[in-house]
């Protein structure tokens, strides 16, 4: 008998196909719906001294990196390093910023790391272990979170439930129009990976990616703390499209 002469096969053929055509359609209208964020946007705020800060743009990245625009800025421009700063130099040093972690040390362990995975994904050198602290980027390593709570909201987490606080955090600032990138690495984790993971988001920030609020198969998807994050994390990567803007922006075979 033919497969077609049964009512039961029909609905079944019906059935997957309108669950093919559903699932194209899903596809097609991420693709089309999706928008690529790019770059931060900033405006930079005289400090003195030859020295200005940057305020950031979107409001929806306020929680991350301070303090936002609030309609008044003379000039927006989007977030790029000087080509001779590239590759990007990066040092480390404890929470409080009075020592300075060399390489080797297993306490940066995860920044050698975060800077080896970006390299290795763009392509290029972008990020480069400085000699000294003499660095565009100064990473503080293992700022503590107070156990149970998470710093960025305020909202306590219940230690119940397996969550724990880690997070990071980024500022650009410039002296006599040289660019450089503060990152804290905030834990109560220990764990050495879950800090890799982090680092590497926040310096995707340093390089001046921006947020992809929509993409959470993005290295730079603004993940919340929640019992799927590091499993989330741990899958992203950096997106075709930020490694194509990476790369027209600093790649030196492409200049």
């Amino acid at each position: 008998m033919s497969w077609f002469r049964r009512p039961v096969n029909i609905a079944i053929t019906i059935g997957a196909a309108i669950l093919l055509v559903a699932c194209i359609a899903m596809i097609i209208y991420g693709v089309a719906t999706h928008s690529e964020p790019g770059l931060l946007e900033v405006c930079w705020r005289d400090t003195g001294q030859e020295t200005q800060e940057a305020r950031y743009l979107d409001t929806r990245d306020l929680e991350v990196y301070g303090e936002a625009i609030n309609g008044t800025c003379d000039r927006v421009e989007k977030l790029v390093w000087s080509k001779s700063q590239i590759p990007i130099t990066v040092a480390a040093t404890t929470h409080n910023g009075s020592t300075l972690i060399e390489q080797g040390d297993s306490r940066r362990e995860c920044l050698d790391a975060a800077i080896y995975n970006i390299n290795s994904q763009v392509g290029f050198e972008l990020f480069v272990a400085a000699e000294s602290g003499a660095a565009d980027v100064l990473v503080k390593i293992g700022a503590a979170v107070e156990v149970g709570r998470l710093s960025r909201t305020g909202k306590s987490i219940k230690r119940s439930k397996g969550i724990q606080a880690m997070f990071g955090k980024v500022k650009h600032h410039k002296f006599r129009d040289r660019l450089y990138c503060d990152v804290v690495i905030y834990s109560n984790i220990g764990d050495i990976h879950s800090e890799f993971l982090v680092t590497r988001h926040e310096l995707l920030h340093c390089a001046g990616l921006s947020h992809d609020n929509d993409n959470p198969n993005s290295a730079i998807y603004p993940f919340t703390v929640d019992i799927t994050m590091w499993h989330r994390m741990n899958t992203a990567r950096i997106t075709d499209y930020d490694r194509e803007l990476l790369g027209s922006l600093y790649n030196p075979e492409n200049h």
